[in-house]
């Protein structure tokens, strides 16, 4: 492969510098650095000497990455895949979209010229369970897909107390095979149970400045529904008073313009005060619906359990990420 590893670097200085691929321990960072700079002179075997020494003592995506394009011009395909593959998610878990899709361009270029094999495990949660494909051990999962070069691909299921299963699947140059891999039989002795299912973690607080601006949002909508309240009364009371000026000026059927003058000050007192309890009462509506969607869309605080212990005791330790 001629591609030069500068032009790839060039293009992945962005990425490694985005966030995810940061280390966070010196001595990583340091060769990584130091493998950036002999890329950037065209020493190539050096630079990706560099990269995998950083690889060893921190997984990080930029690294991944580079190290990703030092496996592709070294012809080892399947390894580069891996790489820009694990890269692209590190760099998606950390919201750096921009770099995941860069590092994702670079695994999608590869596909074409790799086969892909996808094992269908009808039990994947049976205890002691090991699969390897192509003579690599893959973490158990119901489906599993992998990227790997084309021809003969051995396929190993073992689990303990249960016959193994084993076959070879033909993988071709962009094609695709799936083996399905039924439950392994029991054979002399019990097989341990299944694992229990995973617990969801616990649910922290809602985050705590969300739950205050609701709050805030909500007392201040009923202050003003209550607002509209005794405006609508104030309201009722001036058109009472309109009603009865003008059975005190004898206007049951005709009024002269003076006596009705007199009364309509009453009647526009009335108005003003119901179109600003109707103004509140909007108002107040969208506050406390506005505090209602705050609170509900407000994010958990991240609860992590732990175990801990002491020279005296031992337990387990919750705490709360703010």
């Amino acid at each position: 492969m001629k591609r030069s590893l500068a032009i790839a670097v060039g293009g992945l200085a962005l990425a490694a510098a985005s966030g995810a691929g940061a280390q966070s321990v010196p001595e990583a960072t340091r060769l990584f650095d130091e493998g950036r700079v002999l890329a950037d002179q065209g020493k190539f075997a050096e630079a990706c000497e560099r990269f995998g020494k950083s690889h060893e003592l921190e997984r990080a995506a930029g690294t991944m990455l580079n190290l990703g394009d030092c496996a592709e011009r070294a012809g080892d395909l399947r390894r580069a895949w891996q790489l820009y593959d694990a890269s692209a998610r590190e760099y998606e878990q950390a919201g750096k979209e921009k770099s995941a899709r860069f590092a994702r361009s670079r695994a999608d270029a590869l596909a074409p010229k790799l086969a892909t094999v996808v094992v269908r495990l009808a039990e994947p949660r049976a205890g002691g369970l090991t699969v390897r494909i192509g003579g690599r051990a893959v973490p158990p999962a119901a489906e599993i897909i992998e990227r790997l070069l084309a021809g003969e691909v051995p396929i190993e299921v073992a689990a303990a107390g249960r016959a193994p299963f084993a076959t070879t699947a033909r993988a071709a140059v962009g094609g695709e095979v799936v083996v399905l891999v039924p439950p392994l039989r029991v054979t002399g002795g019990t097989a341990p149970p299944e694992p229990p299912p995973e617990r969801e973690p616990p649910r922290g607080p809602r985050q705590r400045g969300r739950v205050l601006l609701a709050g805030g949002a909500a007392g201040l909508g009923v202050i003003a529904l209550g607002a509209a309240g005794a405006l609508a009364v104030a309201a009722r009371s001036a058109y009472g008073q309109y009603e009865d000026e003008l059975a005190a000026r004898g206007c049951t059927a005709t009024c002269s313009a003076a006596d009705y003058a007199m009364a309509a000050r009453h009647f526009d007192r009335a108005a003003l005060r119901a179109d600003l309890a109707t103004g509140f009462v909007i108002g107040g509506g969208a506050l406390v619906a506005a505090g209602a969607i705050l609170y509900v869309t407000a994010p958990r605080e991240r609860v992590t359990i732990a175990p801990s212990a002491s020279a005296h005791a031992a337990g387990v330790t919750a705490s709360i990420r703010f």
